[in-house]
């Protein structure tokens, strides 16, 4: 416990020090206040002047939401443990009975814990959120999956801070790309399979696994499976890379 209060006091210092780490710990609740307020804002505006209906999309509008918060989160992480690999935290802890795997567990925690308070609120505070159990109980594992990855991700692939912080604009790419998957025929779908985001936004949208013929015999469960084990690969695949760049 004390080890774990080190942690957690380094990184309230560590965000001290630097006003965009704040930022981003601090994005979240931002983001939920922009759904729970400024969606249905929007969605009036636009049905008003334009005539266009906003809330008709509520499904694919929640998962992108929802998928916002995990990927701050794991930028955060990813680039705390940037920081800490300069200052080489990881080589004093490979040191200790800890070990790097014990370092990587503990660096983990609070962002999990952050990711799954913030999405326990998004699931109470937005009302207009379409929320079914099956797309709760099935994105809740790939959403808090998705912290892990990210900070993975960047720390396998990036040198520094600064390279870090490019590649996460490919976070959230994928973030977004599941928009696009939305938008078009769904025939289309088979192309986005290999994106883990895709199935966490698929199960808030109205079509259960339309076009994807693996899932189709299925419906949500097969969804749901295939998107946590993708998940998982890619975290397994994440992983592989963090470890052979820490022992370099």
């Amino acid at each position: 416990m004390s080890r774990m209060m080190q942690f957690l006091r380094y990184d309230l210092l560590h965000m001290g020090r630097d006003p965009m780490m704040l930022f981003i710990v601090m994005a979240p609740a931002l983001l939920i206040a922009a759904m729970v307020y400024g969606v249905p804002w929007t969605a009036a505006l636009l049905e008003r002047q334009a005539g266009l209906r906003l809330m008709e999309h509520a499904g694919i509008l929640s998962g992108i939401g929802l998928l916002l918060i995990p990927l701050v989160i794991g930028v955060m992480a990813g680039l705390l443990m940037l920081d800490e690999r300069d200052e080489r935290v990881l080589h004093y802890f490979a040191a200790t009975p800890l070990r790097k795997s014990g370092y990587l567990l503990r660096r983990m925690v609070v962002p999990l814990a952050l990711a799954g308070l913030y999405l326990a609120l998004a699931a109470v505070s937005i009302g207009w959120m379409p929320l079914s159990p099956a797309a709760v109980l099935g994105a809740m594992p790939m959403l808090m999956l998705e912290v892990p990855l990210m900070a993975l991700f960047l720390t396998g692939c990036a040198s520094n801070k600064v390279e870090g912080l490019a590649l996460s604009k490919l976070g959230g790419i994928a973030v977004f790309l599941p928009v696009l998957a939305y938008v078009l025929p769904a025939s289309w779908s088979p192309a986005f399979a290999w994106l883990p985001t895709y199935w966490v936004a698929h199960l808030f949208t109205a079509e259960p696994a339309a076009g994807f013929p693996l899932t189709e015999p299925w419906g949500t469960t097969g969804s749901i499976a295939w998107g946590v084990a993708l998940h998982v690969l890619c975290l397994a695949l994440a992983y592989k890379r963090y470890r052979n760049r820490a022992e370099e």
